[in-house]
């Protein structure tokens, strides 16, 4: 951050800050979104065992059966989407607010995905512990990215919320039309 000082007259002292919002990071998958949802998922077989042997509800055997498949496949499928979502991103904004993304890679020997540019969506949701940033390329392609505070450094997660509503307010999606805001 620079500071400069502007003297309009002898009584009037301005000061004024060059913030820039330009920033870099990398965004892991959240383990306390994942610990959620094993728990969740821990409940609903807790609650279809509980179901099957009789102790909760009174249905019969083939309806008991019928609920624990059910739940045993939602809970997998849940399980099997939930990690093929689970990506680290890099996250680049610049100081115009634009924002572009590039899939990181884990294997140096696979070629690198290109940048692509995404504008923030209106129905993104910017809360003090969570971002849930709804973007859109530039060829109309959308991605949820999920940001929790343990996805990123704890100063890199305020940096990331300070830029996300700036850009928010700079595009006039701040008042209202859309964009979930909680104040800080």
């Amino acid at each position: 951050m620079c500071w400069r000082i502007l003297c309009d007259d002898e009584r009037t002292v301005r000061i004024l800050t060059d913030m820039s919002i330009a920033l870099s990071t990398v965004v892991h998958p959240s383990k306390r979104l994942l610990v959620a949802l094993y728990a969740f998922c821990g409940a609903i077989v807790a609650a279809a065992a509980l179901t099957t042997l009789g102790v909760a509800g009174n249905f019969l055997f083939s309806a008991r059966l019928i609920i624990a498949a059910l739940s045993l496949m939602g809970v997998t499928l849940a399980v099997i989407l939930f990690q093929r979502q689970q990506k680290t991103w890099r996250i680049h904004i610049s100081p115009e607010g634009i924002i572009r993304l590039h899939q990181e890679s884990g294997e140096r020997d696979q070629a690198a995905e290109p940048e692509m540019v995404f504008r923030l969506m209106p129905v993104s949701t910017l809360w003090p512990s969570l971002l849930l940033l709804n973007l859109e390329s530039e060829g109309g392609q959308t991605l949820v990215l999920r940001i929790l505070p343990d996805s990123v450094l704890p100063q890199e997660f305020r940096a990331l919320s300070v830029a996300l509503r700036w850009i928010a307010a700079r595009r006039g999606q701040g008042d209202g039309e859309g964009l979930s805001e909680m104040p800080v």
